[in-house]
């Protein structure tokens, strides 16, 4: 898990390396652009404002040139005014009266023509400080226009590039928290594969204590029920001995006695039970046959044998009558329900 997330961890880092080159190579394209945009600018003022100067160079010239013709022309007139004069003059001699009316007309239409060439000078200067005004007046709207515009053009080149830095700078952003989605949805999903399988292994591991509670309990059950048989096997042995052995010693007792008196048979065999010695048990009549095939027969038995059987008759009908031996009762089992579903014998 640690080397997934330090490979993650590298991964994030050659990512935002590789955005952050992006972002560093988008600002400097913008930059060249803003550069590029700005000496077009630049050169684009300059070619007009030399368009402009040498509007006004071939206008100055033009006007120059049409002064300068109208003061030919002027002088021309001038001239062939001073010739027509000296002609008047010569003439005057001639006609003095005509002459002095010429003179005089003369003089007043060279103070009309020279009054209207004074008035056509002014306006002409009036007009061409009009034209100069509104040449200049264009030039500043032109530069104006131009500046406006250059400015216009960079503030769309530098919102283009914060609209591109924004941009990338959501896609940044929108890729950091996808994968920190998909982190935290690996992160969830690992967490649930361990719990998953850490109750596995609870569970496994509570289903092998059961089962070896179980085995431990169904043995230890076995065990003690063949305790309880081996002590009951013995118990019943050890009194089919004792009881044999009672017997055995009975019958040699009876046959190595010397024959006694009826009486004295009455009284032995009239005995109450009470008063018969531990460890020593009577010879009921059903147990003779039982315990005669296994006695041993003593040296002189083959010559008691009629006085015990003398001895048997005459005490037959006065043997006090024993209830049979009770088989003592097995004891019972423990009781399985120490734990609820287990039994000694296996199932559920």
């Amino acid at each position: 898990m640690e080397q997934r997330a330090a490979d993650r961890a590298a991964q994030a880092k050659r990512i935002a390396a590789e955005k952050a080159a992006e972002v560093k190579r988008a600002a400097e394209q913008a930059a060249e652009e803003k550069r590029v945009a700005e000496k077009a600018a630049a050169e684009k003022l300059a070619a007009e404002k030399a368009a402009a100067e040498k509007r006004a160079a071939e206008k100055a010239a033009a006007e120059k040139a049409l002064v300068e013709k109208r003061a030919a022309e002027k002088a021309a007139a001038e001239k062939r005014a001073a010739e027509k004069a000296a002609a008047e003059k010569a003439l005057a001699e001639k006609r003095a009266a005509e002459k002095a009316d010429a003179e005089k007309r003369a003089a007043e239409k060279a103070a009309a023509e020279k009054a209207e060439a004074e008035k056509r000078a002014a306006e002409k200067a009036e007009a061409e400080k009009r034209t100069a005004e509104k040449a200049e007046a264009e030039k500043r709207t032109a530069e104006k226009a131009a500046a406006e515009k250059a400015q216009a053009e960079k503030r769309a080149v530098e919102k283009a590039a914060a609209e591109k830095a924004q941009a990338e700078k959501r896609a940044a952003e929108k890729a950091e928290a996808e994968q920190r989605v998909a982190e935290k949805a690996q992160a969830e999903r690992e967490a649930a594969e361990k719990r998953a399988a850490e109750k596995a292994a609870a569970e496994q591991a509570a289903a092998e204590k059961r089962a070896a509670e179980k085995a431990a309990a169904e043995k230890a059950a076995a065990e003690k029920l063949a305790a309880e048989n081996a002590a009951a096997e013995k118990l019943a042995a050890e009194k089919a001995a004792a009881e044999k052995a009672a017997t055995e010693k009975a019958a040699a007792e009876k046959a190595a006695a010397p024959e006694a008196p009826r009486a004295a048979d009455l009284e032995t065999n009239t005995v109450t039970p009470g008063t018969v010695p531990s460890g020593q048990g009577e010879v009921l009549p059903w147990n003779r046959d039982q315990a005669a095939p296994g006695q041993g027969s003593p040296a002189n038995a083959p010559t008691a044998e009629p006085a015990a059987a003398a001895q048997e008759e005459v005490a037959a009908p006065v043997a006090p009558v024993s209830p049979p031996p009770r088989k003592r009762p097995r004891p019972k089992p423990a009781p399985d329900d120490w734990k609820k579903g287990i039994s000694v014998f296996g199932g559920g």
